[in-house]
């Protein structure tokens, strides 16, 4: 169907997300990706014609963004009733594009913080019920994981994360996924990560207080063994009411 719905290659993809992003009802398609060429876009917006077809629409709303990307996250980010697109690549800052409902999307750096490796998974999430969406983080080296408060839609302060100092290690991340893990209504954490140790699940436990903490040993991670992870998804696969 790929053909026949007008979908052609446009970038180098290495992501996708579909959202609607004016609210026509129809869902258009988000790909994250390299550009095909120099100057070309990394991102490209497919516009959901309503038939069956697409049509690229990345020039009209300004999405082709710079660089490298590799994946995206869609959430409305300052509470406006319209999707927001935040996207993570060779930049260590991810790069937050806010929907201006008409016409291109200004787009801005989720912090100024300097000396943040090259961002690879990204997610968003309420992590203490402020009812702002905080953004999580992964990166390619230091500090591999980073979450983000949500201050009112208009700036982004650093949470701290247990993923440096005794027993922690983490030198990259990969896949990212908020996930209740213990059904107390608070969202914790799951990330893919590399050690010296080599590949490993990590998950940081909701404190409730504004932190977190690394309970992977507890859950028995440390006995899983995998081989060259990457991305990380959460299901209830068992029907019990927990998902994994």
């Amino acid at each position: 169907m790929t053909k026949a719905a007008g979908l052609a290659a446009a970038n180098v993809p290495s992501g996708i997300g579909f959202l609607d992003y004016d609210h026509d009802g129809d869902l258009d398609l988000f790909v994250t990706g390299a550009p095909l060429q120099a100057g070309g876009s990394a991102n490209v917006l497919w516009r959901n014609n309503g038939n069956g077809t697409f049509t690229n629409w990345t020039e009209p709303t300004g999405l082709g963004g710079s660089g490298r990307s590799v994946a995206a996250t869609l959430s409305d980010l300052n509470n406006d009733r319209a999707v927001d697109i935040a996207v993570s690549g060779e930049y260590g800052a991810p790069q937050l594009f806010m929907n201006p409902r008409e016409g291109k999307y200004p787009v801005q750096p989720l912090t100024a913080e300097a000396g943040l490796s090259a961002s690879q998974g990204i997610a968003a999430f309420d992590f203490d019920k402020d009812g702002w969406m905080d953004v999580v983080v992964t990166h390619a080296g230091a500090p591999g994981v980073s979450l983000w408060h949500n201050i009112g839609g208009k700036s982004y302060e650093r949470v701290k994360l247990p993923v440096q100092g005794a027993g922690q290690g983490i030198g990259r991340a990969w896949g990212v996924t908020p996930i209740d893990v213990d059904n107390d209504g608070w969202i914790d954490l799951a990330v893919v990560v590399e050690t010296a140790k080599g590949s490993e699940v990590r998950v940081f436990r909701n404190r409730r207080d504004g932190g977190f903490e690394d309970v992977s040993t507890t859950l028995g991670l440390n006995r899983v063994k995998l081989d060259s992870p990457r991305g990380l998804i959460a299901a209830d696969v068992d029907r019990m009411g927990q998902r994994i």
